[in-house]
């Protein structure tokens, strides 16, 4: 963490006298969440529902899409119900250019225990395009319904 913050205090002010802070800043933010990204997308997390992904794409109808797209489509899904909404945030990575990883997450859910949902799906390059290879869940419950932080637990 040291080294990350002096990294980042020698970058800003050697980008400073070129009034390139904000791109710096910018630039270091995404790598940070990238690793993240990364590092959630080479070990799946435990505390995620694991789902079948064939069904998944047979519910959402996310069959034969490039990753970027399955995220749109399934977010849109979502976008039908508004009420209640707080956020809504997608991430798509390209891990390497035979992988990608999708996080799509909904906040604030017009339904009367899960506040919010977030779809975790890992995608794999194949001769003909893209396929989801892994996807996994996770919900917070409104208060008094369960874990108020991010889990693959049932709300009640």
């Amino acid at each position: 963490m040291f080294k990350t913050l002096s990294i980042v205090g020698i970058l800003l002010l050697s980008q400073a006298a070129c009034g390139e802070v904000q791109t710096v800043q910018n630039t270091l933010q995404a790598t940070a969440e990238s690793k993240q990204q990364r590092d959630r997308g080479n070990n799946f997390p435990s505390d995620y529902k694991i789902l079948d992904p064939q069904a998944f794409l047979t519910t959402h109808d996310l069959a034969n899409l490039e990753p970027q797209e399955a995220a749109i489509q399934l977010l849109q899904k979502f976008s039908q119900e508004s009420e209640g909404r707080k956020s809504e945030q997608i991430s798509v990575e390209y891990l390497t250019p035979e992988t990608a990883a999708v996080t799509v997450t909904i906040v604030g859910l017009a339904d009367d225990s899960v506040s919010g949902v977030r779809y975790h799906l890992e995608f794999q390059r194949n001769g003909e395009g893209w396929e989801m290879v892994r996807v996994g869940s996770q919900s917070q419950c409104w208060e008094g319904r369960g874990h108020q932080e991010w889990s693959g637990a049932v709300c009640s």
